[in-house]
C-alpha cells in the first residue's frame, strides 16, 4: 500500500507547519505560555530593581503583558515564516510530492530523497493532517494535499510504525 500527498510551499503551508509545531510541544514551550513567563520575570525583576510593591504598577503591568504577550506571539509566527520564504532551500512556491509506503518515504521535490521510517521519531495526528516529527525538523501532511490512499490508511500506515499521538 502507497499513500500519496502533493502540495505546494506556500504561505499558508508554512503557516500551518509553525502553528501544528508548537501545538505538538508541552504547554510551558507554547508561544504563549513563553512569553507570559517572561513578562512575569520583566515585571517581577523591575519591581526587584525599582523597589516598588507589585500594588503600585499592577495596572500598567497587566496592560503591558495585555498588549505585548498577543503581539509577540504574532510577530514570532511571522518571523518564522519569513524565515522560510526567504531561505534559498526552502522551496518556497514548488510543488512537493511525498510517497509512504511499508518500506519508508519517498520525497520528489524540495528535500528530494528516500528515508526509512526510522529517521522520524515520532508523529502527531491533527484533525487535518500529520505532522511527522525528527531531530531538527518536522513534515506537515495536510489531509487535502492526499492524492492517493485515505486518511484513514495514512494514520494506520504511520502508526504501524512509529508513536503516535493524537490532538485535535
Amino acid at each position: 500500500m502507497t499513500i500519496d500527498y502533493k502540495w505546494r510551499y506556500n504561505a499558508s503551508y508554512y503557516a500551518a507547519v509553525v502553528d501544528r509545531y508548537y501545538r505538538q510541544l508541552p504547554f510551558v514551550f507554547h508561544l504563549p505560555s513563553q512569553f507570559t513567563l517572561l513578562w512575569l520575570l520583566g515585571t517581577l525583576w523591575f519591581s526587584w530593581v525599582t523597589g516598588e510593591s507589585l500594588k503600585e504598577f499592577a495596572g500598567w503591568a497587566l496592560l503591558i503583558g495585555a498588549v505585548a504577550i498577543p503581539t509577540l506571539v504574532v510577530l514570532t509566527k511571522l518571523c518564522i515564516r519569513l524565515k522560510y520564504r526567504l531561505r534559498s532551500r526552502s522551496g518556497f512556491g514548488t510543488e512537493t510530492s511525498y510517497s509512504m509506503a511499508d518500506t519508508g518515504i519517498t520525497i520528489t521535490g524540495t528535500g528530494q530523497g528516500t528515508f526509512a521510517w526510522s529517521v522520524y521519531s515520532r508523529v502527531v495526528r491533527f484533525s487535518d493532517g500529520l505532522l511527522l516529527v525528527r531531530k531538527g525538523a518536522v513534515r506537515w501532511l495536510p489531509d487535502r494535499a492526499l492524492i492517493g490512499g485515505s486518511v484513514e490508511e495514512a494514520t494506520a500506515l504511520v502508526r504501524a510504525h512509529l508513536p503516535m499521538r493524537f490532538i485535535k
